[in-house]
């Protein structure tokens, strides 16, 4: 059997088989295209997001510079302790050590336990070994321990054990904060009694 394919078949082949290579042509091309395309589109969104962080960043330092002009006009103008608390704990985050200690300071004079505490806390820490600022330590640390302050009875405590060597009166401070529930008051009270 002789197959026989007029003029008109074998154009129809031909241009099927063109179209379909023409196709996969632009096929290929459109993918590269494409793949062109996807990384620019990357680039855009991944500057984006840099940008936006960066944004997000000016903006986290604008926002933390003006709350700590809030801060320090509350603090310094209406004499409100908690304003001073939270400065001094910002500036203890950007470790300007002295700036919070004269903060806390001024909040333990307007008579915040808290500001006594960290105030106390700071000086310790400053002095270390040579507490030359011992009294006004134990009277900032007595003040907020008299408000209730456990973690001041109990540094007061351990301040009495180490330095003082008075046992009765650092049992006395621990059984304060031990009734308050402080829990490491506790424990040391009866790491004291067994001894």
């Amino acid at each position: 059997m002789k197959i026989t394919l007029n003029r008109q078949t074998l154009l129809g082949i031909i241009s099927v088989t063109v179209f379909s290579l023409a196709v996969y042509q632009n096929f290929l091309k459109d993918s590269k295209f494409f793949k062109t395309e996807k990384k620019k589109i990357n680039k855009k969104i991944n500057k984006t997001i840099k940008d936006k962080n960066e944004t997000n960043s000016t903006n986290t330092v604008k926002i933390k510079k003006g709350m700590i002009l809030f801060l320090k006009y509350k603090c310094k103008n209406e004499n409100n302790s908690n304003y001073c608390n939270e400065l001094a704990k910002i500036y203890l985050q950007q470790n300007k050590k002295n700036k919070a200690e004269k903060i806390f300071e001024r909040s333990c004079n307007l008579g915040d336990v808290q500001g006594c505490f960290y105030n106390a806390a700071l000086k310790i820490e400053k002095n270390e070994e040579n507490f030359e600022k011992i009294n006004e330590i134990v009277n900032d640390l007595q003040f907020s321990c008299d408000k209730n302050f456990t973690k001041s009875c109990n540094i007061l405590a351990n301040l009495n054990l180490k330095y003082f060597n008075n046992k009765q009166k650092a049992v006395k401070l621990l059984q304060k904060s031990c009734n308050l529930r402080d829990d490491f008051a506790c424990s040391k009270l009866e790491e004291l009694e067994k001894n």
